[in-house]
């Protein structure tokens, strides 16, 4: 699949703008997660992810730069990426986004490749926003599907929980021999505005391998669920 022309859409569409307020707003983060599960999948066997991130929203347009650094093991990974937003009816937002990942680790953990995704969410209801997502690897030449329920609960006027269940499938996005059921995860996340414009987020999660997870790590003695957590300071300003 070539993926220039993903890229020549959500340019123009980025010049469009239309709908949406046209102030450029910043933020910087920095987040620790105590292990590093991606898509239902352990990345690394020791220690987790120390992240440092930037970015920059303009109306519908917004991009990012993320650095991330093992705490225990030689690895790290540089993410760029790029998504426009919009709202095809009063009630759903549609997301297109590319990232580039670029990854250097132990154990042969070795990553360079483009992602393409379509993030599709329903906002009608004030407790829950169910939500879809569709990735596509350049790579692999294959598909990952998320699914989330994710849970709003306003505690105080700065405290808010947000309990989250989600299913994966993978489609030759990471095992070639079976396409189907990939994880299951349940988790809660918490964020407390400590200012206007400083955030503090905490979240703990865990998640279920299903068939394409044990089939990918079959024969190693473990069963790959995991648990884990993380923190994450969030600062922005226009």
């Amino acid at each position: 699949m070539q993926f220039k022309p993903w890229l020549l859409l959500i340019g123009t569409l980025a010049v469009q703008q239309t709908g949406f307020s046209q102030d450029t707003s910043f933020y910087v983060e920095g987040r620790l997660d105590s292990q590093y599960v991606s898509k239902g999948r352990l990345l690394l066997k020791d220690g987790g992810v120390a992240w440092a991130e930037m970015g920059a929203k303009k109306g519908a347009l917004s991009g990012y730069v993320a650095l991330g650094r093992g705490t225990d093991e030689g690895f790290t990974e540089l993410d760029l990426g790029i998504d426009y937003l919009f709202k095809p009816t009063k009630h759903f937002t549609v997301k297109l986004g590319y990232d580039w990942v670029g990854a250097n680790g132990e154990n042969h953990l070795r990553y360079r490749g483009h992602e393409f995704d379509v993030v599709v969410a329903y906002k009608g209801l004030a407790w829950l926003t169910p939500s879809w997502r569709t990735i596509y690897e350049t790579k692999s030449d294959g598909y990952f599907t998320l699914v989330d329920l994710k849970g709003n609960i306003e505690l105080t006027p700065k405290l808010k929980l947000h309990p989250y269940l989600q299913e994966g499938w993978d489609f030759g996005y990471s095992t070639k021999k079976h396409d189907g059921q990939n994880h299951r995860e349940l988790g809660v996340k918490a964020n407390y505005q400590l200012t206007s414009q400083l955030e503090l987020s905490t979240y703990v999660a865990h998640t279920w391998a299903l068939s394409d997870v044990k089939l990918k790590y079959k024969g190693d003695g473990r069963n790959h669920d995991e648990t884990f957590g993380g923190i994450k300071l969030h600062y922005k300003w226009k």
